[in-house]
């Protein structure tokens, strides 16, 4: 639970000791009435901060697969790549390998919407793994998981929006709120490194296909032609390793 526990200690920050902006001081229009009636609204919160009490509750006792995906879906806001060192911690080595985790990663980095194929991914492979559920089942589980507490909190925040914004104290937290979660998508970085160096059979080859591809990607390259080259590299000299 670290990165819950940084994410809210960010804003807490900066709710006692206050950074303005010039976007915070921007006057802007009243939103309106939308979405889901003031009751409703009030109602989906509170089922949300119950809901993410039991996530931190079951996560301690190790209840199942799809808790860690709760738990994300539940805490980490600022970009997908955050979910990415929760989701790895939580599931392997226990319920997934790191090998896999990493594979999956490399594929949904390769087409759009990143966090939505590596849920879809990591349901197909834990379906499979525990035997338990069909892939499609354990496909729709995980997605649901890390993407539907996002989608519920949304429908119960903008009827409130208006209200929600005019209060100081959360006006005050949302900068610590967002620079909290990008601190975590550096930490990401190593995080995903670390792992992929120590299953590596090729570390210095790895260190150099890793700094490589950046350099590439900066370069405006194709991300999936250059993913699908380092495969091509590391496959190469796998085999040129057993000759």
């Amino acid at each position: 639970m670290q990165n819950p526990a940084l994410i809210i200690l960010g804003g807490a920050i900066t709710a006692i000791s206050p950074v303005e902006s010039a976007s915070q001081t921007a006057e802007t229009g009243k939103a309106g009435k939308t979405g889901l009636p003031i009751w409703a609204a009030v109602g989906v919160f509170i089922l949300y901060f119950l809901v993410a009490a039991w996530t931190i509750y079951d996560a301690y006792h190790d209840k199942g697969w799809l808790i860690p995906f709760l738990t994300a879906g539940m805490f980490v806001w600022g970009g997908g790549p955050v979910v990415l060192p929760m989701l790895m911690t939580q599931l392997s080595p226990g319920w997934i390998s790191q090998t896999i985790f990493l594979t999956g990663i490399a594929l949904a980095e390769m087409m759009p919407g990143p966090v939505f194929n590596m849920s879809a991914f990591l349901g197909v492979q834990l379906a499979l793994k525990n035997g338990n559920l069909s892939w499609p089942v354990g496909t729709v589980l995980a997605w649901i998981g890390l993407i539907g507490p996002g989608v519920i909190l949304v429908f119960g925040a903008m009827p409130l929006w208006d209200k929600l914004r005019s209060f100081q104290v959360y006006k005050h937290a949302l900068p610590g709120l967002n620079a909290a979660a990008v601190g975590l998508l550096v930490s990401t970085v190593f995080v995903v490194y670390g792992a992929m160096e120590a299953r590596s059979p090729w570390a210095a080859g790895s260190r150099a296909l890793a700094a490589v591809s950046y350099a590439a990607i900066e370069m405006k390259a194709d991300v999936p032609l250059t993913v699908l080259l380092a495969a091509l590299v590391g496959l190469c000299w796998s085999l040129a390793q057993n000759y």
